[in-house]
């Protein structure tokens, strides 16, 4: 939507078939070159603090790991440098509670992303940067509950189906708070919106995802194809008065909201939201109609979603040479940081697109390795 953006063409993939996902077939190939250079990997073997040395001048420099291996602790010295890459924190419950900028209580990052290369980097006075950043993402939450645990246990499913004409997001004052049809990862603040009378607290948490009986005929909900079961944690209700007591929402403001969505759906604009108006709205056709669509009859479908993240963006301070930086802005000796254990982001807070976290992970851990090898 910016000036001077393209639709298309500023993407650097592969020239090669697709066979499987993209992340899986870059993985082999540098697995690959691992294995052919002679390295050891040293699997269920986890890395728990970065082994120091103070030197001369009172700085301190890295000279290994300890890590432990089954039930023994083996030092491992490094004598060319340390590159931590161990993922961001977003299965720290604890990190993500003190550093990010608003509730993210699920993740779809893996089950060992807890933050450790951070904090080890942390341990020996490593600056951070983006630690109130992450990449967002929509789930529902009864799913995320119930498969949460699981690596990417959380699935897209509320994120896809939320652009999908027919579906609309609310509030619990059965208000829109968002073009249901944006990028996931902007769409993440908008749950944030905080009320500052009464109780206090974010207005747009709890909030909900809401199908007319149209959109069941037409698109799967809750990942079930039309005709399928649905969840049980799906409401399901003749009228939209009853379906918003069933879900704990104001009837009267989600009838109301209804009402007005209906109207622009028909009109084919969104004067609130502006939902369709962006090429990604509607991947790229200037119709509308791929997004905007009426809940003119029931059943009427509801689910409550919840904010979510695909990894944190924040982590240790890197310089141009992908060397970590103290918080007295010195280079620490012997260590490197890359992917979401460097504060670089996506790069910085914003997101660029699907995969923008590769590219600066790729590029900082090649710098590293020549920094270590030259």
């Amino acid at each position: 939507d910016w000036q001077g953006s393209n639709v298309r063409g500023r993407s650097v993939e592969p020239e090669m078939p697709t066979m499987g996902m993209a992340g899986g077939l870059l993985i082999s190939k540098l697995l690959q070159a691992v294995l052919a250079s002679g390295a050891e990997l040293m699997t269920a073997t986890a890395a728990e603090r970065l082994l120091t040395e103070t030197q001369a001048d009172g700085r301190v420099k890295v000279i290994g790991v300890q890590a432990m291996q089954g039930e023994q602790q083996i030092n491992i010295a490094a004598s060319d440098g340390v590159l931590v890459a161990s993922g961001g924190f977003e299965r720290n419950w604890e990190m993500k509670k003190h550093y990010l900028r608003g509730p993210s209580p699920y993740t779809l990052g893996s089950e060992t992303n807890t933050g450790d290369g951070i904090r080890m980097g942390m341990a020996i006075g490593a600056d951070l940067r983006n630690m109130n950043e992450a990449w967002g993402m929509t789930v529902y939450k009864a799913e995320a509950d119930l498969y949460g645990h699981r690596r990417a246990g959380a699935s897209l499913n509320a994120q896809i189906e939320r652009r999908n004409a027919g579906c609309i997001s609310v509030n619990r004052y059965g208000e829109r708070f968002c073009n249901e049809a944006a990028d996931y990862d902007s769409t993440w603040r908008s749950y944030h919106q905080w009320e500052n009378w009464g109780q206090l607290g974010y207005r747009n948490m709890p909030a909900f995802q809401i199908f007319g009986g149209e959109y069941r005929s037409k698109y799967p909900l809750a990942g079930a194809a039309p005709g399928d079961a649905l969840p049980e944690w799906v409401v399901q209700a003749d009228t939209l008065r009853e379906l918003a007591e069933k879900l704990g929402i104001d009837a009267k403001g989600l009838e109301a909201t209804v009402s007005r969505f209906n109207q622009f759906a028909e009109q084919g604009k969104d004067e609130d939201f502006h939902r369709g108006e962006s090429p990604y709205d509607v991947y790229g056709s200037a119709n509308p109609a791929m997004t905007l669509g009426t809940l003119n009859k029931g059943p009427y479908y509801g689910a409550e979603v919840s904010p979510a993240d695909i990894g944190t963006c924040g982590g240790l301070r890197v310089n141009d040479k992908a060397q970590v930086v103290s918080v007295f802005g010195e280079v620490i000796e012997g260590l490197y940081a890359s992917g979401n254990t460097a504060g670089v982001g996506g790069p910085g807070a914003m997101y660029g697109g699907g995969g923008g976290t590769i590219g600066p992970a790729m590029t900082f851990a090649y710098i590293a390795g020549l920094q270590m090898t030259s």
